[in-house]
């Protein structure tokens, strides 16, 4: 899951964030209304510190209490300030207490979201084509995900396309959930099993919906933006929120019906269209230079796992020293969209769960592994055990031919070779 919420560009869904302090703010806001000033900031600053224990003081809750912390304090004194200034001074304060927040990459990604956000959005909104109940979650989904694109490409090499329409579909209903959860859950727990079930009807939908949009966003093909797709989007961007600024005629000039309105939109248009055909050829470019390679020859997926393809096919060979996330890490490295055998070279359990792993990942898989007729079957996935081929198997799938050379209760050996019908001269590997 936590693979799939990454390869859709979703894992801020899973983390605590400044949305979360939002909601717990709003279910405390009748009481607060009912105290005076001092009272009510005293309160509210408990309120956060209570907040942020509860949540073991991650780097983005960090700055989200540090900024409700400093918008409180501004309003009880009768000094409000703009967001952008209420970000600044929050983030200074909480590095000026903790410098070493400023190497958590968790802390980065926080407030340059929340930067973006905070500049970008109301001023991308404007420059965009469309109706404004899809502009409008656009700007801020767009606003955020390049201002934090940078820090993603640097640490992680590239940034999912896919995160951009997954957004749009995953948070309308994450904020729901969250909410329900702080107010129905409470409920839940109060009333047992029974009405537990039924309070948190909402709440399962609610979650099967993000799920599913995570699931099914990471197989997009869509491809991966890297460092020039960035700048490239970068520049688009500013160029559309600059033409727009350039040509708005004055304020008073269109009271008074001398602006030249109908250049003014020309020019609007123009740089809509501009814009939009750039991002779509950036778009483009990146999902058929992001494609991987049709022929994968032995790779290895980290310790413990080698991965080939060919002719549409894909095999996996694993052993006990394979991890999870480094093989699914690996796989979307390699943009292999599905699996059709995972060979078990040995009977470690680390091979095993690996493999029930890919399983859940791809349902359908053929997981091959030791003859273990004399043990205990061990599950796979849901399945009972694995297939066993004896020694001289050979199986043809795709452009790949796996042939068993050996079979013991504690070793699986097979030969794979790229085939013709790969498109490649004939090659073998164990």
């Amino acid at each position: 899951m936590t693979d799939a919420f990454r390869a859709a560009g979703l894992t801020h869904i899973l983390a605590v964030s400044g949305q979360n302090v939002a909601f717990v703010m709003v279910l405390v806001a009748p009481a607060l209304t009912r105290l005076r000033f001092g009272p009510r900031l005293v309160v509210t600053l408990a309120v956060l510190a209570g907040f942020a224990l509860l949540t073991r003081f991650e780097p983005s809750v960090l700055r989200a209490t540090a900024m409700a912390a400093v918008a409180a304090t501004g309003a009880a004194l009768g000094r409000p300030a703009s967001t952008l200034r209420v970000l600044a001074l929050g983030v200074s304060g909480i590095l000026l207490v903790d410098p070493l927040l400023a190497t958590s990459l968790g802390f980065r990604l926080s407030v340059a979201g929340a930067a973006g956000i905070v500049v970008g959005a109301a001023r991308l909104e404007p420059a965009l084509p469309g109706p404004r109940w899809l502009v409008a979650p656009l700007a801020v989904t767009l606003a955020a995900q390049l201002a934090v694109a940078p820090l993603l490409v640097a640490s992680f090499g590239a940034v999912p396309v896919a995160s951009l329409p997954a957004n749009l579909l995953a948070l309308p209903a994450a904020g729901p959930v969250m909410v329900w959860g702080l107010t129905g859950g409470l409920v839940a727990g109060l009333a047992g099993d029974a009405m537990a079930t039924v309070v948190h009807l909402p709440t399962r939908a609610l979650l099967a919906w993000i799920d599913g949009v995570a699931t099914v966003a990471a197989g997009w093909p869509l491809g991966q933006l890297q460092a020039g797709h960035v700048a490239c989007l970068a520049l688009a961007t500013l160029a559309a929120i600059a033409a727009r600024a350039w040509v708005r005629p004055d304020p008073w000039d269109v009271e008074q019906g001398t602006a030249p309105r109908s250049r003014w939109q020309w020019c609007v248009r123009a740089a809509r269209g501009a814009t939009a055909l750039l991002a779509v050829t950036v778009l483009v470019h990146a999902a058929a230079t992001g494609r991987g390679p049709g022929l994968i020859d032995g790779e290895a997926l980290g310790r413990g796992a080698q991965l080939w393809q060919g002719g549409g096919a894909a095999a996996l060979v694993v052993d006990g020293r394979a991890r999870e996330e480094v093989v699914l890490s690996g796989l979307r490295h390699w943009g292999v969209a599905r699996l059709d055998v995972v060979v078990l070279r040995t009977a470690a359990q680390g091979a095993a769960e690996v493999a029930a792993t890919l399983r859940r990942r791809w349902p359908g898989i053929v997981v091959l592994g030791p003859d273990r007729s004399g043990a205990t079957p061990r599950p796979i996935g849901g399945a009972d055990s694995v297939a066993a081929p004896t020694t001289g198997t050979v199986i043809d799938l795709g452009g790949l031919r796996l042939t068993v050379t050996g079979n013991s209760p504690d070793r699986l050996d097979v030969n794979i070779s790229l085939t013709e019908s790969a498109g490649t001269p004939p090659r073998s590997g164990r």
